[in-house]
Parts: structure tokens; C-alpha cells; sequence
């Protein structure tokens, strides 16, 4: 049995009703088989590129991707593959965009066209824009942006959290639209940082100056060594001095927390490790911590929270989906 063949069918839809009886079986068989099934797919949708014109055999393309993914590899590996395969996905998207519009002028229209990509939970992944803009993208994170920019701006849209080294250009401002959230800048460096399911945003630079317009049309100049937090609800903003170790270490898989409540805590462990939280008592969300957890296990960082409050967990280590599949772990958070 092939199993990176029938992974391959089923990912381009060309997997017969036996097969994917026979996939489905192979997925049972332990827990690993499923996991790997699952990021595999996350690979496949980061990394599949699709052009009109353009002919590829995608059981060839699969194999190379899948050569980067193996049982022996932790689940951190894996996921970390998956980042690596989605920058090449969006440079490859790019060149032949280039490639067409440039080269092919009469083949596609001289319009720019909108460019999606979501990185899920558990990897991080570096990309590049049409004006050579370096972005960094955090877990669960989704940025768009057009395949060139053509207009008197760079404007792009962010949900989740980036890290952006922009590019200077005198005559076209860099603007990131995200939700009631406007961050508007020429060039510098800064991470920003926008869940919506958080109770705040959060934007820190680097170097240069940053503007921050919050939907109460208000504005909020930053410059190097300053950081903000918005209120997602009031957007009430607070500018402080930023730490000396800086506040996207997440890059590095380290993770800071200042005074930040439990329930934003537990929705970036949901997003970093792939699981889902439940709590029991609403008074534990209201929780206050301030830590450093530095390339640590789920269990570690469960363990050093429950030694340092009074707090206790349970978790399933894998659920059951409708598909009779391994799902994410779920974690239930309750009060001693």
C-alpha cells in the first residue's frame, strides 16, 4: 500500500471510493498515522499552487513536499515544515505572476489580484511582498494583499500576528487594515498583533515610526522603543516601553506574557500547540499572569500554570470528529 500515493489522490481529488476506504483504515490505525494525515493536508493547501494555464503532475509535486514529512519527525518538526512550504508556495506564486503579467502581457490583464494566505495553528512562516516588504507570520494568522501594487498606497489586510520589516518608499505609504485597526507607515520594522477573540491588539516597534488610527477615528504615533495596546472593544490605548527582549520572540518559539489575562493566554496556546481549551469558572478567564515560556511542551507550560495558581486541568489527548477521525487535543481548565 502507497500511502504518499493515496495521500496525493485525495488531496487532488482523484482518490477513488476503495482508496479512501483504504486511507481511512491507515488514518485508524494510530494516532500518528492521523496527525501526519492532517498536516500533511495543511502542507498541500500552503504549498499547492494554482495557475490556469499551467500543467504539473501533482502525485510528483506531493512526493516532494511529502519527502520533508515523516513519522520520525516530532509534531513541531512537521509544523515547521509547513511553514517553510508555504513561503515557498507564495514566492513561487509570485514569480509566475511576474512571469505572466510582464512577460505575457496579452495573457492576463494588467490587474492586480488579490493574494490570500493563512498559516495555522502551530507554525510560524516567513513571506515576501511585491515591494520587497518582509513579513513574518504567526500562528492562525491570515494576511491579503494584492500581486503588485499599483495605486498611491501599499495597503494590506491582517488578522493575527505579523512581524514587518517594510521597504521605504517616499510615495506610497504602507497601510495594514484589520478590523477597526489602521497602522500606516514608510518604512520601519514593528509587529503587530490582532485576534479577534483576544481582549486586546498589540503594536510594538522596532525602528522608525508608526501611526495607529483605532476605530474611534483617534491617532496614535509610535516610535522606536514604544508599544501599544488597544482595546478590542473601547479602543482605549496605552503606550508603553518596550522590554529589552522585545515582543516577537514568538519567531523564536518563546512566548511573553506581562500582566495578560488567562483567557488571552489560553487562546495563544490554542493557536501555538493546536488545541482546544475549556474552562470551568468564569472568574479563572480574569486571571492575571506574567511569564516566560521558552520553546516549551503543551504539558510544560500546563504544569509551571497549575504550580503557580490555583488552577488544575484535564486533557483528552485526542477527540473523535463526525469522520470518525483523530482531532485536536482538548484541555479542560478548572478551579482547585
Amino acid at each position: 500500500m502507497d500511502i504518499d500515493a493515496l495521500i496525493a489522490k485525495y488531496l487532488s481529488g482523484e482518490i477513488t471510493p476503495e482508496e479512501l476506504n483504504t486511507l481511512n483504515e491507515w488514518r485508524k490505525l494510530s494516532p500518528q498515522n492521523d496527525l501526519i494525515f492532517h498536516q500533511s493536508e495543511e502542507t498541500w493547501q500552503l504549498a499547492y499552487v494554482q495557475m490556469p494555464v499551467i500543467n504539473f503532475n501533482k502525485e510528483k509535486t506531493w512526493s516532494g513536499i511529502r519527502k520533508g514529512i515523516s513519522s520520525k519527525y516530532s509534531l513541531p518538526a512537521m509544523l515547521r515544515v509547513a511553514g517553510i512550504a508555504a513561503s515557498i508556495a507564495l514566492l513561487l506564486g509570485w514569480a509566475l505572476n511576474y512571469f505572466f503579467t510582464d512577460n505575457h502581457p496579452n495573457t492576463i490583464a494588467q490587474q492586480p489580484q488579490m493574494i490570500t494566505f493563512f498559516v495555522p495553528a502551530g507554525v510560524n512562516s516567513q513571506t515576501i511582498l511585491p515591494d520587497s516588504t518582509v513579513v513574518w507570520l504567526n500562528s492562525c494568522s491570515t494576511i491579503s494583499y494584492p500581486s503588485f501594487f499599483d495605486g498611491d498606497s501599499r495597503t494590506i489586510e491582517l488578522i493575527g500576528e505579523a512581524f514587518f520589516d517594510v521597504t521605504r518608499d517616499e510615495n506610497k505609504p504602507f497601510i495594514i487594515k484589520s478590523g477597526n485597526l489602521k497602522v500606516n507607515v514608510l518604512g520601519t520594522s514593528f509587529n503587530f498583533k490582532h485576534y479577534e477573540e483576544d481582549t486586546h491588539a498589540l503594536l510594538a516597534v522596532e525602528t522608525g515610526t508608526v501611526v495607529l488610527t483605532t476605530g474611534s477615528a483617534a491617532s496614535t504615533t509610535l516610535i522606536a522603543g514604544k508599544y501599544a495596546t488597544i482595546d478590542n472593544h473601547t479602543f482605549k490605548t496605552k503606550v508603553f516601553n518596550t522590554p529589552q527582549t522585545g515582543l516577537a520572540t514568538w519567531r523564536d518559539y518563546k512566548m511573553i506574557f506581562r500582566d495578560e489575562p488567562f483567557s488571552n493566554i489560553l487562546n495563544e496556546l490554542s493557536r501555538r500547540y493546536n488545541v482546544e481549551f475549556e474552562i470551568k469558572g468564569e472568574e479563572i478567564k480574569h486571571y492575571v499572569y506574567t511569564a516566560t515560556f521558552d520553546n516549551m511542551s503543551l504539558e510544560d507550560v500546563l504544569t509551571l500554570l497549575k504550580i503557580s495558581s490555583p488552577i488544575d486541568y484535564s486533557m483528552k489527548n485526542l477527540s473523535i470528529n463526525t469522520l470518525n477521525a483523530y482531532g485536536k487535543r482538548k484541555i479542560t481548565i478548572y478551579q482547585k
